[in-house]
């Protein structure tokens, strides 16, 4: 009796190790590094990673169907037929190394770079790709390998100030349609960014310090006014995850 091939075992060998791999520990905490993007019946699904640098496409009914069921709900996103139309198209020519990176289907701006002609060029969702195209134009950034007051952004992808980030999560949500939550959860629950801010370190900030200068300035007869602050410092920190705005009613 002939061995089954390599390639009919793979769906059933690789949902556990995709799952290891793609989601991660959910013990730890981490943000699951993988959203599923699948059409309503489960025939064709697109992993995408690394803010949707890199992608998995598939049309293995069962291994879409084992995967989708194991992984967390909110880490599994639907999309209409036309939709995964495009986005299996784009994920094969990534695959196939053409020039260019990922950029979400009906859009021009939310991706690794953009094709946009110029600004006012939007693709057909143009309130999504409004929120991506401001959040790129952030006029604070830290391009990959960039430094600036003792920052120095060493990821591949280029960093941006916390308010910026802010914006295109309230932007997103403000949209709340099912591909702005897509691209949310790829962005900011996916890729873990984290952004930059200002941070000044002032020293007597709480009211025992400032009880206990005073007391000291008093013993030695000396002026008690606080130092003044030092120059404010730049510091990464998470940028925060993303979940769609509840209901108001």
């Amino acid at each position: 009796m002939a061995e089954p091939s390599v390639s009919r075992l793979l769906p059933l060998l690789l949902p556990a190790a995709l799952l290891a791999a793609l989601m991660g520990p959910a013990s730890a905490g981490a943000s699951a590094p993988a959203v599923l993007v699948t059409d309503s019946r489960m025939t064709r699904m697109v992993a995408l990673m690394d803010r949707g640098a890199s992608c998995m496409p598939s049309s293995d009914r069962a291994y879409i169907r084992r995967v989708v069921l194991e992984a967390p709900s909110h880490m599994v996103r639907e999309m209409s037929d036309a939709g995964m139309d495009s986005l299996m198209e784009v994920c094969k020519q990534h695959r196939r190394g053409s020039p260019g990176g990922i950029i979400f289907p009906g859009t021009k701006w939310c991706g690794t770079g953009n094709i946009a002609v110029g600004y006012h060029d939007l693709g057909e969702k143009e309130a999504e790709d409004s929120c991506c195209r401001e959040h790129d134009n952030c006029p604070s950034q830290l391009g990959p390998g960039e430094c600036r007051g003792g920052l120095c952004n060493n990821t591949p992808f280029t960093t941006s100030h916390c308010d910026c980030d802010a914006r295109f999560r309230r932007c997103l949500q403000t949209v709340n349609t099912d591909t702005a939550h897509t691209l949310g959860t790829l962005f900011f629950n996916v890729g873990q960014v984290k952004c930059f801010k200002e941070q000044r370190l002032c020293p007597d900030t709480d009211e025992s310090s400032k009880a206990k200068r005073v007391r000291q300035a008093s013993a030695k007869n000396e002026d008690p006014a606080a130092p003044p602050c030092p120059t404010p410092e730049l510091q990464f920190r998470p940028s925060g995850r993303y979940s769609p705005l509840p209901p108001l009613f």
